[in-house]
């Protein structure tokens, strides 16, 4: 389960991420990503969340990287 940090902070993110500059978005997507490392769930919804808002910038690719890294190994 991921914790009640990383629960905030995705709810932020979802909320605010169409209205922040790129210095912004990529605090908060280390953030995040961070936060919830230790929950496979929680970054795939994240990355889904990335995919249906269309939403691609470095940051997003990389971290998409990540998430897909963390996934195929299971964490």
């Amino acid at each position: 389960m991921a914790s009640p940090d990383a629960i905030l902070m995705y709810k932020i993110f979802k909320v605010k991420w169409p209205n922040l500059g790129t210095r912004a978005q990529h605090q908060i997507f280390r953030k995040i990503f961070l936060l919830l490392r230790s929950s496979a769930s929680f970054i795939i919804q994240v990355y889904r969340f990335q995919l249906t808002n269309m939403v691609v910038t470095k940051t997003v690719l990389d971290c998409s990287v990540q998430v897909a890294e963390w996934t195929f190994r299971g964490l």
